[in-house]
């Protein structure tokens, strides 16, 4: 695996559901939970294409990506 290519999946994949008709069916809270996590993702992929990635904004930006899934999945998916 490629971490940042990883990541620009991630981005891509996010950023291409808020195109999606099923999304804008949803509440203005949910396309808001999925720009702000498709942006924390674009924020990793970034922070890994410098030469010294700082661990710490790697896991800070982890940090609300996977609490934003887990947010949004709770309210409404699981």
């Amino acid at each position: 695996l490629v971490p940042a290519a990883e990541a620009a999946r991630m981005a891509d994949l996010l950023r291409n559901l808020q195109d999606d008709e099923r999304c804008h069916s949803k509440p203005d809270e949910f396309l808001n939970w999925m720009r702000a996590a498709s942006t924390n993702a674009e924020r990793i992929e970034s922070e890994l294409l410098v030469d010294r990635p700082s661990r710490d904004h790697l896991e800070s930006h982890w940090r609300r990506l996977a609490a934003s899934c887990t947010q949004c999945h709770a309210k409404y998916r699981d």
